[in-house]
């Protein structure tokens, strides 16, 4: 069987596969991020289908790609966090859903990745945790604790943020 790009482009068929995987990358970076990485999703999906065979739940992959693409640009903006600023850049005057989404990705960014992904597809996307599970090849319960901790953790990060 081969998996042709509709299959990979459209999670064999179901076009709610690329939507929540875009719904997930969006929650943590954005717009145009998020459109950078759904895009690098799929063209390494179809770069590793030339070399191997179609796995057997391409939804599940497809979300691993993804989500591996999106902690290499986590890595990548923690390290330019650190290049020097010459000073004269001004912070843009935000409205208040927009300093609240910011204050948001500043928090989901500071988790660790693994419960900011199951936060996301929990909250975000609206799997539930038995989903999340088969998506992760974990137990419901593992992703029930790492739930309780995101959370726990989320809203220590975003009482933080407000004061």
């Amino acid at each position: 069987m081969t998996l042709t790009i509709d299959a990979v482009s459209w999670g064999s068929g179901s076009p709610s596969t690329r939507h929540r995987c875009f719904a997930i990358l969006y929650g943590c970076w954005g717009t145009r991020s998020a459109a950078d990485i759904l895009q690098d999703t799929f063209v390494r999906a179809l770069r590793a289908l030339d070399m191997h065979s179609p796995p057997p739940n391409p939804a599940a992959w497809l979300y691993r790609i993804a989500a591996n693409l999106a902690y290499d640009v986590l890595r990548r903006r923690r390290r330019l966090r650190w290049l020097p600023l010459s000073g004269t850049e001004h912070a843009p005057a935000f409205e208040s859903n927009v300093a609240l989404a910011e204050s948001v990705r500043d928090c989901l960014a500071r988790l660790r990745p693994n419960e900011a992904e199951a936060l996301l597809l929990y909250e975000y996307v609206g799997l539930s945790c038995i989903e999340i599970a088969a998506l992760s090849g974990e137990e419901a319960t593992a992703v029930r604790m790492r739930l309780y901790r995101a959370r726990t953790h989320f809203r220590k990060l975003y009482g933080q943020e407000l004061t």
